[in-house]
């Protein structure tokens, strides 16, 4: 089995969902008490958020600019000791990788969403194998 990078959404609740649906999907493929071998860098959202509630968009902004370089160095934290792809857990992350030099397998969650609506959409895939099992995160 390959080693999944996961760099997290903009909570920890959000980063944990993936985990969560990742290892579940593993579980019902392989059987046991097999999970995936997963390794997680997660983003600290409370200083833009901050910012962003006193309308302090100039720092946000700030902040944000300097997201590249340590958007870089999260990858380079997984990929290092084996992470052979990296799954960006946050719609938005995506942005930050055209200014980056990438030598590793990146995986946009927005894209991986858009190509399960469609291969939902043309019946290609069944919604029982995507739906999120009713949890208290899950449930509206």
């Amino acid at each position: 089995m390959k080693t999944i990078g996961l760099i997290g959404g903009m909570s920890w609740e959000s980063t944990q969902l993936y985990y969560q649906f990742i290892n579940r999907k593993v579980k019902q493929q392989l059987g046991g008490l097999n999970s995936d071998k997963v390794m997680i860098n997660s983003v600290n959202f409370a200083e833009v958020a901050e910012y962003q509630q006193q309308n302090r968009w100039q720092d946000a902004g700030e902040v944000l600019a300097e997201s590249a370089k340590k958007f870089q160095s999260m990858i380079d934290d997984l990929t290092a000791p084996g992470a052979q792809g990296i799954i960006l857990g946050c719609t938005e992350l995506v942005l930050l990788t055209e200014q980056l030099d990438l030598n590793t397998a990146i995986f946009d969650s927005a894209q991986i969403h858009a190509e399960v609506a469609v291969n939902l959409a043309l019946g290609h895939a069944n919604f029982s194998d995507f739906s999120a099992p009713k949890t208290p995160t899950t449930m509206t």
